[in-house]
């Protein structure tokens, strides 16, 4: 997965198989950094200041909060199992990540650093996606062709959409 850093003059790229991610100079194209992570780095992003990414590791069950000048993971947050894509809501209080292997998705509070809650889904969740008032997270279950429908403030499914059998829903990208 790839990030763009601030102002877009770096791009961050989650190493996955491995425990890195890697800091890309998008004018020289060099390798800048790399920083040691948690196990299979996944998904990432930014606060909008530009002094933090969190990246997932799926293998790894947490999430890895990176100081972005520092380019040093500064703390760590446990998941459940699988974290893979991540979404930072519009306050930046709260973390929404899906649970790959836990067949679910996840909250965390930013400030604690710590998971706040689970809910459980009709399948594994490739993808997730933040409607624009961050009220509502979809998510694509794509092993059952179905895409998953939550509240955000709720913190519950309100909705399993079925798709044609062999869909594969991935992304979902709410207009």
């Amino acid at each position: 997965m790839v990030l763009f850093g601030p102002n877009a003059e770096t791009a961050w790229v989650s190493n996955a198989g491995s425990r890195e991610a890697a800091v890309i100079n998008l004018t020289s194209g060099e390798v800048e950094n790399i920083i040691s992570v948690f196990k299979d780095p996944q998904g990432g992003v930014m606060t909008r200041d530009g002094k933090w990414i969190s990246v997932t590791n799926h293998a790894g069950n947490t999430i890895s909060i990176i100081d972005v000048k520092q380019r040093h993971v500064a703390g760590e947050i446990r998941t459940g199992l699988g974290p893979a894509r991540i979404a930072l809501t519009a306050d930046e209080r709260s973390f929404v990540y899906n649970l790959q292997e836990g067949e679910g998705a996840g909250f965390a509070d930013v400030a604690a650093s710590r998971e706040t809650g689970r809910i459980n889904l009709p399948g594994r969740p490739l993808s997730l996606s933040l409607s624009r008032d961050c009220r509502t997270t979809y998510l694509g279950l794509q092993d059952s062709d179905q895409i998953g429908v939550f509240s955000m403030p709720a913190r519950k499914t309100i909705r399993v959409i079925g798709t044609p059998s062999g869909a594969d829903p991935d992304a979902v990208v709410p207009l």
